[in-house]
């Protein structure tokens, strides 16, 4: 739509993309780059606001 990208970075909620095994599966396949067609700095969140009334988080902070 814009010839040039109209930021500097993209934030990405981890369990926006777990809550569809489609996007989980596109993203595993072609990386999140290329799913999202951005080529520049993507930050990772875990989206706490999905999984808030959980009495344990179904993520870690370990790779």
């Amino acid at each position: 739509m814009y010839p040039n990208p109209i930021s500097d970075g993209f934030l990405v909620s981890k369990v926006v993309i777990d809550q569809n095994k489609t996007k989980t599966g596109r993203v595993e396949a072609v990386g999140i780059h290329k799913f999202v067609r951005f080529p520049g700095d993507i930050m990772r969140d875990c989206g706490a606001f999905g999984y808030i009334k959980e009495d344990e988080p179904p993520y870690t902070n370990s790779l």
